[in-house]
């Protein structure tokens, strides 16, 4: 969770890298696009009853049109259905489902597991992280001594502890926030099915009735729509950013809503919605819910940008990065400490032969992890398959390289040539990831001068080859010897350095 958390951070810039057709200049002016997309509605009404639409508008981030519809069959059965258009001549674009950004982004969020429970488990997770974070703190007799105790002229054991402790002390802050907010936003999952089991018997529907307000209803009385280029060029009353997308429940029917959702102007806000009359476009007056306009609200959804950075730029995204790193490399070394300590001691329960396999087991999960996300990567730009299966292959390509980095750990007897070995092939793995999307997407390697969405897809290409380059480095460094006759302590600290 600590390390996709980590690529979860990127998830904008990603899809620019994984989509070519984000990588559109988006227009200066947007073009008509009312009889489009009414051709496109009438077009699924054909196909079935249409329950709701909504259309998205070219922005830097997304620069083309994407129409979304979702109707109910003869089968009484509920499908989407969804179109790109080019920003400016409204040509349909080839239509890529999401795989790789889709799945790090939910492995991180629920561990692919559907439904709350997912969420749930990573928030209980952050629970048990916070908490041993604030016991950790209560015990700890001399956090302030020991985060200015580096004892490097002594020996392997003590370097490698005084680092793992001053590692800790230095991301605190941050690890209390983290965990704080990853608990909140899985925790709160399991909370609307549960208030509504303790005071709605069940009916989730009327606890979000009585939330926001009872949903309108149709009657049946067609009316002509407002005109979506009149929607997509109307500026927000107070910040003038005009509207990334527009959600219609209704559609045609006298009691059509439109709620135009915009970016909000304030970076601790996700988004800004104002809700129209379909037919009318006059401004429809908060329904009788519970009040949203709160300092408890605002908290709330303080959290999600707290959460994955998106309130700072690109630069406080790549402190959140370092942050993150840092913790997932608390946790190795933690679990370093913890063998070396189990094998020098002896009252230790078992013997240095299963301390080692936990080594190994620790190697296994260490490297597998960051191998499986890199090779998600070249499966992004290489797969031939059908687009509906992408997200099914991207997870057993993940799954494939991540299982079989820790099972082969556990037949290398030296930790040292394992480790060093898995590092050079991640140094490899990452340099060539830059190559594949050049090769396939017709991308460069040098500045673009076209567009945002180009200039991503550069940064992304440059981040992996200078990461690849200090893997190599550090591939380098390590050491592997030929042999390994005991696992005394220094060995476990040698495997990191």
């Amino acid at each position: 969770v600590s390390f996709t958390g980590t690529v979860a951070l990127f998830v904008d810039e990603l899809q620019v890298w994984e989509d070519p057709a984000k990588r559109l200049k988006a227009p200066e002016q947007r073009v008509s696009v009312n009889a489009r997309f009414e051709a496109f509605i009438e077009t699924q009404k054909q196909q079935g009853e249409l329950v709701s639409t909504r259309l998205d508008f070219p922005t830097t981030e997304e620069p083309f049109y994407l129409a979304f519809a979702q109707i109910i069959d003869d089968n009484k059965k509920r499908a989407n259905i969804t179109e790109k258009w080019h920003p400016e001549t409204l040509a349909t674009l080839p239509n890529k489902e999401p795989g790789m950004v889709r799945w790090l982004g939910a492995l991180h969020r629920n561990l692919m597991i559907p439904g709350p429970l997912g969420r749930a488990a990573v928030g209980i997770g952050g629970v048990v992280m916070l908490v041993l974070i604030l016991t950790g703190i209560l015990i700890h007799g001399r956090i302030v001594t020991d985060f200015f105790k580096l004892r490097f002229q002594r020996s392997e054991r003590l370097k490698w502890q005084d680092s793992h402790k001053v590692l800790g002390i230095f991301g605190l802050p941050f690890t209390i926030m983290i965990s704080f907010t990853g608990a909140f936003l899985g925790v709160v999952a399991i909370l609307g099915p549960l208030i509504a089991f303790i005071a709605f018997q069940g009916d989730t529907e009327a606890l979000v009735a009585k939330v926001i307000g009872e949903p309108t209803k149709p009657t049946g009385v067609q009316v002509e729509m407002i005109s979506m280029d009149d929607i997509q060029n109307r500026p927000h009353p107070e910040s003038g950013i005009l509207p990334r997308l527009a959600f219609i429940n209704n559609y045609g029917d006298e009691n059509a809503e439109i709620n135009m959702s915009y970016k909000a102007a304030s970076g601790l806000e996700r988004y800004n919605v104002i809700s129209i009359y379909g037919a009318t476009g006059k401004p429809i007056p908060p329904k009788q819910g519970i009040p949203t306009d709160t300092t408890a609200n605002s908290i709330i959804n303080a959290m999600t940008p707290l959460h994955y950075a998106t309130y700072g730029g690109i630069n406080l995204k790549w402190l959140y990065t370092v942050l993150g790193i840092s913790l997932c490399v608390l946790i190795s070394t933690g679990t370093m400490i913890w063998v070396e300590r189990r094998i020098k001691s002896k009252k230790s329960r078992y013997s240095s032969g299963y301390y080692k396999r936990f080594s190994q087991a620790n190697i296994g999960v260490s490297m597998g992890f960051p191998l499986a996300t890199v090779a998600v990567f070249y499966h992004d730009k290489l797969y031939t398959g059908l687009e509906a299966d992408r997200l099914y292959w991207t997870g057993i390509t993940y799954f494939t390289i991540a299982i079989g980095v820790f099972v082969a750990c556990f037949f290398q007897s030296n930790g040292y040539r394992s480790m060093k070995t898995l590092m050079l092939i991640m140094a490899a793995a990452l340099i060539g990831v830059p190559l594949v999307n050049v090769i396939t997407t017709g991308a460069s390697l040098l500045p673009p001068t076209a567009n945002h969405g180009a200039l991503h897809a550069y940064y992304i290409d440059i981040s992996l080859l200078v990461l690849g380059l200090m893997s190599l480095y550090i591939g380098y460094k390590l050491k592997a010897p030929a042999s390994v006759a005991t696992p005394l302590p220094q060995n476990e600290f040698a495997l990191a350095k």
